[in-house]
């Protein structure tokens, strides 16, 4: 039987990374890849110029550039960054997809990436998942090579598997691993949350580890470490910044946050609507509503005032002073008079002025009362009392 002749469908070249740098066909000029933090950020393929705007996980745009033409699409994601709608200033395009990832060719991909936000590779049409270490194939919805980490590793019995059957919920970014969808991930968090709240008796105590978000490490100064990874929902090949983090209840109502950066916050169970209008109003405003007896919001401010300004001015004053229950961590006065000074304006929301007021005048445990009557004598002063 004569041997079959071999025909060059396409070269796909490498990096020292092992990332698919370039895939080259047989008529058209060769296709390159570049990426930023292990994502597709642009293909140049000859004249034409295709790049990726995205904001952390969130794809935004694309922009083609060829010669002196340059066009832009807006792309509308799911929570799995699959592109569902392509705009470029006319006519919007819908791109519908099956489960695991199967669209007609009529249904127009427009854009460069497509389900989960993977490129599809331009000859098979195969998802090559981990930047080219692992084509999936959509139609036959399995991969076409074996997991190196089945089956005894994290990879399951079925080496050939996708998302293990469940591609709604989850996604393989890697090729190896199977990461939860975020929705999955933050109604688990919620049900978690949820189930502690509810069995955490007055007095009750729970210490956790959290993954912090950086606004988080920003806003709280949170002393974040490395640590391995203890949530099984979330792969441990994964790096992760922790914080410990210690709540307990002191009322029914008021749950007490504890940080390894010793910051204490305090945090109103279950808030009720005005409660949460409230924490989102200036305190100038606040004060004008509780002053104002025909005021349209004078009833809800009213009803929960007292304990949510308690809360409020605890946490604004408490980034200042860390640590307030330990005589170990060293407090700054400059800091906390600034802070005082902030709230004092009303800008800042949940903070009463009025509230803040009386509190200096009560005496704080953040400062003594003559630190507090050199800076505001004001409110010591009967003649000059106000608020």
């Amino acid at each position: 039987m004569p041997g079959l002749r071999k025909r060059l469908l396409c070269q796909y070249r490498y990096d020292a990374l092992d990332r698919l740098v370039g895939h080259a066909l047989p008529d058209p000029s060769e296709c390159q890849r570049f990426y930023c933090n292990n994502r597709l950020a642009t293909e140049v393929q000859g004249a034409i110029k295709r790049s990726v705007f995205q904001h952390a996980d969130q794809l935004l745009a694309q922009q083609c550039r060829q010669g002196d033409t340059l066009d832009a699409i807006l792309l509308a994601t799911d929570q799995q960054r699959s592109v569902l709608l392509a705009v470029n200033g006319s006519a919007p395009k819908a791109i519908v997809y099956s489960p695991y990832g199967h669209h007609l060719v009529e249904s127009g991909l427009t854009s460069l990436l497509g389900f989960n936000g993977e490129r599809p590779d331009p000859l098979t049409g195969h998802y090559l998942l981990g930047n080219g270490y692992r084509a999936f194939n959509p139609v036959l919805m399995r991969f076409n090579s074996p997991d190196s980490l089945s089956p005894f590793g994290e990879g399951g019995v079925n080496s050939y598997a996708y998302c293990s059957g469940d591609p709604i919920n989850n996604s393989d970014p890697t090729g190896n691993v199977i990461l939860p969808s975020r929705v999955k991930v933050m109604v688990s968090g919620w049900v978690a949350k949820a189930k502690e709240n509810l069995s955490l008796p007055v007095e009750g105590r729970i210490i956790r580890n959290y993954f912090v978000r950086p606004s988080a490490i920003d806003e709280l100064g949170i002393a974040t470490i490395p640590a391995p990874n203890q949530n099984p929902g979330i792969p441990k090949s994964l790096p992760h910044i922790v914080s410990t983090s210690s709540r307990y209840s002191d009322s029914p109502e008021v749950a007490v946050h504890i940080y390894s950066s010793r910051i204490i916050r305090h945090r109103v169970v279950y808030p009720t609507r005005n409660q949460r209008r409230f924490d989102a109003t200036p305190g100038s405003e606040l004060d004008y509503s509780l002053r104002n007896a025909r005021h349209p919001y004078h009833d809800a401010v009213r009803e929960v005032y007292q304990r949510n300004s308690e809360v409020n001015i605890h946490n604004h004053l408490s980034v200042a002073a860390p640590g307030l229950s330990s005589t170990s961590y060293s407090q700054n006065p400059s800091l906390i008079l600034a802070r005082i000074d902030s709230g004092l304006t009303g800008s800042i929301p949940g903070v009463m002025p009025s509230m803040l007021i009386h509190k200096i005048r009560n005496g704080l445990e953040y400062l003594t009362r003559a630190e507090l009557q050199q800076r505001y004598p004001q409110f010591f002063n009967p003649r000059g009392r106000r608020g």
